[in-house]
């Protein structure tokens, strides 16, 4: 996570609240057109059984996020009286969960705790078997702590709850189903989940200044690929001090983190982690991941036009480095976008990561699961059939609406909105990818952070070496999966 937009979200949160006026609308907060679905409502809401009603009674969801962009971004439910600044994402949310309401005829309501209280939550309200709250939308990572612990129920057993459903994330389901359970979901219903999306930023000013395209016309055409970011960021840094060495007060071509192999890697459709049929999982060993790490490695971790900023000037320094206008291009996450725009000078874009090459079908944009949210169920629901209604009636009316509010509010340059870059973000949201074993925390994104801290890894013999323990690390924990009571 960029260190850099803790500090500034929030005030971005509240400026471009202001520049949106009050007058924004979530229809045509992408090009002018809704994105709902074109059949009628009563098509879309068949999963409801005929005159439901719930005759008024109140609804409780908790809400476990709050990651930079200040406790006023709830992602469950809103005051009226607490949305008048014009905050289209605020508002977006109060008229979903407003139009949920109705169709129920049910008051949603969201108490709203610490993320990092989550876990000590759940402990308490499962050992109590308290039902205070029916769902919890909360952080990936926390939430994917408390599988193991037997605190969430499998989705894939309320029977109520079609996961099939257009207004949920399908990728997620695969990545999120460990030892024949799934109990995290996401979908249209979160928001923070596309803010925890990897993209790339290229600074539009210095591209401009030494000729170079922008390369928004590369993407649309499938051309975008590790050749065409390396052909830009090689050979790029300049000694601007003349001090003959590089360091902050230099230009780069690239600004990176630990992070950078994985998020590539996963940009080129590979995992670090693969179910076998049996339905366990292990360590990606294959010819074709290795191979492009391989290739990464020689074009990357040993080239003077790419910081890695942990392995030379840590993050005070090196996070500033973008924005100062001292790179052409970085990798942040969406929910960054804001902060960049109000800090940076000079303008910027956004860009998928780039693709392996050009036989590679689509693009893919890793979640950062410190940032990313998501839903589950606690064990103690009092009504599992209840709370499936529930969620797909909130998803239903999310869709086309919360993410088009999202592209709106990160796009207002300091002059005008970014029309290119609000269509890259729509394909970001359409490729963003779970890693599982990044999600569990199986150690494997330990090990490539470590592969890409060094300038010349060993790939193969630590992949190796390491295997061996996480590969039973991951035995054990779908062991302790499958032993949970259903």
């Amino acid at each position: 996570m960029n260190r850099i937009c803790i500090l500034s979200c929030i005030l971005a949160s509240i400026l471009l609240s202001a520049c949106s006026g009050g007058e924004s609308s979530v229809t045509d907060a992408v090009g002018g057109e809704s994105n709902a679905p074109e059949t009628t409502a009563e098509e879309q809401l068949a999963f409801l059984p005929d005159g439901i009603d719930y005759g008024g009674e109140e609804y409780a969801i908790l809400h476990a996020q709050q990651v930079s962009t200040g406790p006023e971004h709830n992602e469950v439910t809103y005051k009226l009286s607490d949305i008048e600044t014009g905050d289209i994402i605020a508002e977006a949310i109060y008229e979903r969960t407003r139009n949920a309401e109705e169709k129920l005829n049910l008051k949603i309501t969201s108490e709203q705790i610490q993320w990092d209280t989550l876990g000590e939550m759940l402990s308490k309200t499962v050992t109590a078997g308290d039902n205070a709250f029916e769902a919890v939308v909360g952080r990936l990572a926390n939430l994917a702590e408390a599988v193991p612990n037997g605190y969430l129920y499998d989705l894939a057993a309320i029977e109520t709850l079609n996961l099939k459903n257009t207004w949920w994330d399908q990728q997620v389901n695969r990545a999120m189903t460990v030892g024949g359970k799934q109990c995290i979901a996401t979908g249209d219903l979160n928001f923070y989940d596309d803010y925890g999306i990897t993209c790339m930023m290229f600074n539009k000013t210095k591209f401009a200044q030494r000729g170079i395209a922008e390369p928004y016309d590369l993407v649309r055409e499938g051309k975008w690929t590790l050749e065409a970011y390396y052909e830009i960021i090689n050979e790029a840094a300049e000694d601007l001090n003349g001090d003959g060495k590089y360091d902050e007060f230099d230009f780069y071509g690239y600004v990176g983190n630990l992070g950078l192999m994985t998020n590539l890697l996963c940009g080129f459709g590979e995992e670090f982690s693969v179910a076998e049929d049996n339905g366990l999982w292990k360590t990606n060993m294959s010819a074709s991941l290795q191979d492009k790490a391989v290739r990464l490695a020689e074009m990357l971790l040993n080239n003077q036009s790419v910081i890695i900023v942990e392995r030379k000037l840590g993050y005070d320094k090196g996070d500033l480095l973008f924005p100062n206008g001292q790179a052409l291009m970085t990798t942040s996450l969406v929910g960054c976008i804001a902060s960049f725009r109000l800090q940076m000078e000079e303008d910027f874009g956004v860009l998928p990561n780039p693709k392996y090459d050009e036989s590679q079908e689509s693009y893919y944009n890793i979640i950062s699961q410190h940032w990313a949210s998501s839903i589950s169920v606690p064990v103690t629901c009092s009504d599992f059939d209840k709370v499936g209604y529930v969620l797909e009636t909130l998803g239903y009316y999310s869709e086309g609406t919360i993410d088009a509010a999202v592209i709106e509010k990160n796009m207002m340059t300091k002059s005008t909105r970014d029309e290119d870059s609000a269509e890259m973000l729509e394909l970001i949201f359409d490729t963003k990818v779970f890693d599982t074993s990044i999600i569990f925390n199986w150690g494997l994104y330990n090990v490539w952070m470590g592969i890409t801290g060094q300038t010349s890894p060993k790939i193969a013999s630590t992949l190796t070496r390491e295997s061996k323990k996480i590969d039973k690390q991951i035995a054990d924990y779908i062991t302790q999966i499958q032993n949970l009571e259903s």
